[in-house]
């Protein structure tokens, strides 16, 4: 019997140590080996140590906002998302205390895996997604007017859509974990459908507006020779700005674009001589006029310039009046100073043949 004693006495410290140590290490401030939080290892640390782990890892953490073919990443608290690492850490301290949670842990159980404790702020939230909407915004785009080829066609109407804030944020805050587990937030998008989907009318009316050829006829009155410009509606329909009213597609809307209809006409002046001009202000309203009426002629007069002659050998203002037919008194009145006697390379204005025009 003494012999039994004295063998179960050293057996019986030991237990007594290992039921005194765990005792101590139970009550004390440690977690137990093998909690984890956040993917975080808090075995053996204080919860102090494990708050500062927790936040550590969590302000490395982001959250992906997903639109589908539009993302943006931004730190959880961005979103309202906030870690209270300081519970999370007690709940690391209980875990694995009870005899069931030790008992699942040493079976390879993943009691030992703590929840982190979230709290989630609505307000932020909604807040910082309505700032954000704009960049997962597509404007919707109304059917519309294009030419081709001095014709119109539809332009095709294109869905927008618009983020919706309030239903993102409440799906946010009843499936925070999965959040912050993905690491991704799906936004709620809603189809945004254009203002103007048939622009059927305003083609029909735009087309027969377009049907006519413009014809502007160009007559030198000291000549007395007119030249006929053809334009068709391929070239004269880049002056026109078509568009649609949002509240009301059936009649068409266009403006004239002076600029490019003068810089035209002024192209086509060119090929009158460089001692010709068109007076392409009247011109280019009248072509406006026309286009607006629905009238496919216009007329336009030509004008004359002032020319530079430069006195040869023998050559006086007699016979430059003959040359040009021009009156030498109206060329002396061109020419104020100007003496009888010329002299050789002397240069004399001979006015513009224009101011004939009201004599017989």
């Amino acid at each position: 019997m003494a012999l039994l004693i004295g063998c179960l006495t050293p057996v019986l410290v030991v237990l007594v140590i290992i039921t005194v140590s765990l005792g101590l290490f139970y009550t004390s401030d440690l977690i137990v080996p093998g909690v984890e939080a956040l993917g975080v290892d808090l075995g053996g640390k204080t919860t102090g140590q494990a708050v500062n782990l927790l936040l550590q890892e969590w302000q490395r953490r982001v959250i992906v906002l997903d639109a589908g073919d539009t993302t943006w990443s931004v730190a959880p608290t961005m979103v309202g998302i906030m870690l209270d690492a300081e519970a999370t850490a007690q709940a690391a301290h209980r875990q694995g205390r009870s005899l069931e949670a030790l008992a699942d842990g040493l079976r390879g159980g993943d009691s030992l895996d703590v929840a982190p404790v979230w709290r989630v702020d609505s307000a932020i939230a909604r807040s910082n997604l309505e700032a954000l909407a704009p960049w997962f915004e597509v404007v919707p785009v109304d059917a519309g007017l294009q030419l081709v080829a001095g014709r119109v066609e539809a332009s095709r109407p294109v869905a927008g859509r618009r983020l919706n804030v309030t239903v993102t944020a409440d799906w946010l805050e009843q499936h925070v974990d999965q959040v912050v587990e993905r690491g991704r937030l799906d936004l709620v998008l809603v189809t945004v459908q254009p203002a103007i989907t048939d622009v059927s009318p305003a083609v029909a009316q735009a087309n027969q507006l377009l049907n006519n050829q413009l014809s502007i006829q160009v007559y030198d009155p000291v000549a007395h020779e007119a030249i006929v410009w053809t334009v068709g509606p391929e070239a004269w329909s880049a002056w026109l700005s078509l568009s649609v009213h949002p509240l009301d597609p059936m009649p068409l809307q266009w403006e004239f674009n002076t600029e490019e209809a003068r810089a035209f006409l002024a192209d086509q002046a060119t090929m009158l001589g460089p001692d010709c001009y068109l007076d392409l202000d009247r011109l280019t309203a009248d072509v406006e006029a026309a286009i607006t009426a629905q009238k496919p002629d216009v007329y336009a007069h030509v004008f004359h310039r002032d020319r530079q002659h430069t006195v040869q050998t023998g050559e006086t203002l007699s016979s430059l009046a003959r040359h040009y037919g021009m009156p030498y008194p109206w060329i002396q009145q061109a020419n104020p100073g100007l003496a009888d006697a010329l002299s050789v390379g002397q240069i004399i204005t001979i006015p513009s043949p224009d101011v004939l025009l009201p004599l017989p």
